[in-house]
């Protein structure tokens, strides 16, 4: 969750702040004439082809967030699921790596009547069903072709992430089959934590909380997959799809200056580029994923093309949909809504937001995911 002393009209500020400052120094540093030149031939029907496929991307996405509600029991238009979608992408790109997003996707659901339990568990699916495609595809492109990372700093960040997330998976996997036992451990962690002072105040309502996602996690997951598969299969077809569509822009880009790159090797980069963005610190990877696409980037693109091909990337990929997903919210939910959902933990965004469906404690099978 966002900090509690950080407000969401200040992340804003930072956000642009870090990107304007970004996106200025990758043009300082690559911008010439022969970049000039570039633009002026650039092709502008790619650049519509871009938007096109931008559009088709989150159209699929929330084609996947419909059904998977639709799977547990709650019916909400594609036009309401593509709203929540760009609401995801704005707190999402606003906050440290990309935590925003999933409140208010559950405060989107809730407001369809969907309870608690199952507005998480249908969030929790959607993003498994995205990151799962990554983090499967990227070790196996980097284990075939480690020629893509050449730059030192990427290569061992890349191999911590993995190692990382390594262990998150197989947790969440031990969590899904021995939840109870899961909670023991964490409670002896819990425990351990609070030797250290500083750390002591914060242990109890961490392990709550934590206890409490276990329940969920276990219990819906587990229903999920015993009776939803096929909603299963074809979220992961469609959410690959969206994937595919958002990563075809960059090779589209490409084309429009007239420079394009093998189209297979563009969508491997951005696979394993969306792996090193996974515990981006800063504001929805604002600056890391500028300069991982340049490391990336910089073997195939000549360097007065890079910045301009990085610029319109972030902006057709992220910044257009950040500034509609923003407007979109301001102008609908407003501002003080996202903050109480930003700064609340889970238990008292039920009660801050009205959502009397379940307490804290109920678990999604106890609401039925509408087998």
């Amino acid at each position: 969750m966002i900090a509690k002393r950080l407000s969401i009209k200040r992340l804003m500020v930072i956000f642009c702040i870090i990107t304007i400052c970004v996106l200025g120094t990758m043009a300082a540093l690559t911008a010439g004439p022969k970049t000039w030149q570039a633009i002026k031939q650039m092709q502008i029907k790619y650049l519509f082809l871009a938007l096109a496929l931008g559009a088709i991307s989150i159209s699929i996405d929330s084609l996947v967030l419909k059904i998977i509600s639709q799977a547990a029991g709650a019916e909400i238009s594609f036009f309401y699921s593509a709203e929540s979608i760009l609401f995801y992408m704005f707190a999402s790109s606003i906050t440290p790596t990309v935590t925003g997003g999933e409140p208010l996707m559950v405060y989107q659901l809730t407001q369809k009547g969907m309870p608690l339990g199952k507005a998480t568990s249908v969030t929790l699916v959607r993003g498994i069903l995205i990151t799962s495609i990554i983090a499967v595809a990227a070790p196996i492109i980097v284990y075939f072709h480690g020629e893509l990372i050449q730059n030192a700093i990427l290569k061992n960040l890349f191999r911590y992430i993995a190692i990382f997330l390594f262990l998150i998976v197989s947790f969440l996997i031990y969590t899904l089959l021995n939840p109870l036992r899961s909670e023991e451990i964490i409670h002896k962690i819990c425990v351990w934590i609070e030797r250290f002072k500083p750390l002591a105040n914060y242990t109890e309502r961490l392990e709550r909380k934590l206890n409490i996602w276990i329940d969920d996690f276990s219990s819906c997951l587990k229903e999920f997959f015993k009776y939803k598969k096929k909603v299963l299969l074809a979220g992961s077809l469609l959410s690959a799809a969206a994937l595919s569509a958002n990563y075809l822009i960059a090779y589209v880009i490409l084309k429009g200056l007239n420079y394009p790159v093998p189209v297979l090797r563009v969508l491997m980069v951005q696979f394993v580029l969306y792996f090193l963005l996974y515990f981006s610190p800063t504001p929805g990877g604002t600056g890391v994923a500028e300069g991982g696409c340049y490391a990336m980037f910089a073997s195939s693109i000549p360097s007065h093309l890079l910045g301009i091909f990085i610029i319109l990337w972030r902006f057709f990929t992220v910044y257009l949909w950040v500034i509609i997903g923003g407007a979109l919210i301001t102008k609908t939910l407003g501002l003080d809504i996202l903050e109480k959902l930003s700064s609340s933990s889970r238990d008292e965004l039920s009660s801050s937001c009205c959502l009397k469906q379940v307490s804290s404690t109920t678990s999604c099978s106890d609401n039925n995911l509408g087998r």
